[in-house]
């Protein structure tokens, strides 16, 4: 085992310090999920049956011809060239009406937005759609060599970065395609959680700022506010001043959205001292800025 690990990194250090090694070729790539199919059509039955209200009794979607419509959009395609209109089928099958003035768009803050909606309960981000929810977690690819689907444990091109390399692969061009849908679809007032631990706070390479943002629809979104989640606030200053978020600003302008930022809002700053009592923020929580809504429920 010690000399796997050691051939490992060696390898990986060559390409590093190889002038001849594409940098895109050294990202890393990840392990296509084992029984994708029964994985799929359990988790869309499991969320409907969580989810009766929206989907009992008439508009239970069927999960078999959900799965041949996602497992199509990849099935015989290149490893690293699938167009997210493959997907269109599965968007259409697995659409849910949105709820006005809840939508939650994020980046950065994948483990704590889904604390914060609640699945849906109180806000709803796209993890919290039958959509969205089918494929979290999960890793597939195209492959033109098989006549299935690509085996669990296969390596696939990661989900989220593109590259020269492997510009766009199945995973990939999924979340772009619902992505897409999800911002096409909401309407009032949306909110969109940013981490100010990363730099910069607002990045413009990425699914956020590509394939969501510019998707909102002028006129039927009405205004965006920025939550901004810092677990290391200093006194007397904002992270809303922030350059970036002049970037989300310039983008929602030009559609005509208002636009607002709040630091560590008290029922976000709540909810993450609940899993994160120690962190700066926490000792600061009774300055929390309270313009949010009573959470019922």
């Amino acid at each position: 085992m010690a000399q796997a690990v050691f051939w490992m990194v060696a390898g990986i250090l060559i390409c590093w310090y190889s002038a001849g090694c594409p940098a895109e070729a050294c990202r890393p790539e990840e392990d296509a999920s084992f029984n994708l199919r029964e994985v799929i059509i359990g988790t869309c039955e499991r969320f409907q049956a969580d989810h009766q209200d929206v989907f009992c009794p008439d508009r239970f979607r069927n999960c078999t011809d959900i799965w041949e419509a996602f497992s199509g959009a990849f099935r015989q395609q290149p490893r690293c060239n699938v167009n997210e209109s493959r997907y269109d089928r599965y968007v259409q099958l697995t659409a849910t009406d949105l709820p006005k003035d809840k939508a939650v768009f994020w980046e950065n803050v994948y483990h704590f937005v889904s604390r914060f909606t609640n699945g849906g309960r109180h806000y709803f981000q796209v993890g919290d759609t039958l959509m969205g929810y089918i494929p979290d977690g999960l890793q597939w690819c195209g492959s033109l060599n098989e006549s299935d689907i690509t085996p669990g444990g296969s390596k696939c091109p990661s989900s989220w970065e593109a590259s020269s390399h492997c510009p766009q692969g199945a995973s990939r061009a999924c979340w772009v395609a619902i992505s897409k849908y999800f911002a096409q679809h909401v309407s009032g007032e949306i909110y969109v959680m940013l981490n100010t631990s990363v730099t910069p706070i607002y990045a413009i390479d990425t699914y956020l700022a590509e394939y969501e943002i510019p998707y909102l629809r002028s006129g039927v979104v009405t205004k965006a506010t920025a939550l901004l989640l810092n677990d290391s606030p200093e006194p007397g200053k904002s992270q809303c001043s922030d350059g970036s978020l002049s970037v989300l600003e310039g983008q929602l302008r030009q559609k005509n959205i208002s636009y607002m930022c709040v630091e560590n809002r008290r029922d976000v700053a709540t909810i993450y001292c609940l899993d994160n009592p120690t962190a700066k923020l926490c000792d600061s929580l009774a300055h929390a800025t309270n313009s949010a809504p009573t959470i019922v429920g």
